[in-house]
């Protein structure tokens, strides 16, 4: 036998569940036949920093950002429930506020006058305008728009007969610089305010080694800069000259690239020259014969 259904009776039996939905911006509560209840609370998140996921963001150890924009923005995520947000700036409140949009999304900019630090928090409201204390976040900003000043390298460059050259020099404002960047080696680690660095040159080579600073906004200095050329091997040249008109003998260095070449006359002067294939540099040396 086929049960019949009562339509008035389930229709009454929906209403019922509807009417005992009990709602609220913050939160939404459904109850029915008297089974338990679920809660869910307004929340807000910070996804984005100018324009970056935190993975990117620049954070020190007490967890403030950097950047080297004066312009500040934001986007994050916002519950159901939550209808503007209040941003205040060092505790004042910001002139831009932020909605909360149907995508549950939120996005805020502003200004700010100079460099410097600046808190912000951000604050919800419910729709009806009453804040939601439970949900404020807040971050502190180092806004810094001007690069350090360049390090100070207290390595006197010149001519090296070491193929080890070491670098030494001093950072700027170290409570702004992060790191000391070399062309040569990427980034360099330091202590206070010095840093060291030890290069191996090639033999005959000439190289500038430029450095600069970073700080943790990003900001890069000028250059700073050094030169050395590494001259490899030095030979002693001994010979005596017993007379005017007699040729000075052809030495060769090996390894150095160089010689002396011959010559004669009563001054007895030896020039030195390099050969082909060295970084073209002339060496000239004056030799004083002791003959008659």
């Amino acid at each position: 036998m086929a049960k019949s259904i009562n339509l008035p009776s389930l229709l009454s039996l929906v209403m019922t569940s509807v009417a005992l939905c009990s709602c609220n911006e913050s939160t939404i509560t459904w109850s029915a036949l008297g089974t338990a209840s679920s809660t869910a609370a307004a929340n807000l998140s910070l996804t984005k920093f100018q324009g970056d996921l935190p993975a990117l963001w620049r954070v020190d150890g007490s967890g403030t950002l950097y950047t080297r924009s004066l312009t500040l923005s934001f986007t994050g995520q916002c519950s159901r429930g939550i209808g503007t947000i209040d941003v205040y700036v060092n505790n004042s409140v910001s002139d831009t506020h932020a909605a909360c949009n149907n995508n549950n999304t939120f996005s805020w900019s502003a200004s700010v006058p100079s460099d410097g630090n600046y808190v912000l928090r951000f604050s919800p409201n419910y729709a009806n305008g009453t804040a939601i204390a439970s949900a404020v976040i807040s971050k502190t900003i180092e806004a810094i728009s001007t690069p350090p000043l360049a390090p100070v390298i207290t390595t006197t460059g010149g001519i090296t007969t070491s193929p080890t050259v070491s670098i030494a020099g001093t950072a700027p404002s170290p409570s702004t610089v992060a790191i000391i960047q070399s062309d040569s080696s990427g980034s360099l680690s330091f202590s206070s305010l010095a840093f060291n660095v030890n290069y191996t040159m090639n033999p005959g080579q000439t190289k500038t080694y430029t450095f600069n600073a970073v700080d943790f906004a990003g900001n890069i200095s000028a250059g700073s800069s050094v030169t050395f050329s590494y001259l490899a091997a030095a030979f002693l040249l001994a010979t005596d000259f017993s007379g005017a008109g007699v040729s000075a003998p052809k030495m060769d260095a090996g390894g150095s690239g160089s010689y002396m070449e011959a010559v004669t006359g009563s001054s007895h002067i030896v020039s030195g020259t390099r050969r082909t294939g060295s970084d073209g540099n002339i060496l000239t040396t004056g030799m004083i014969g002791t003959g008659n």
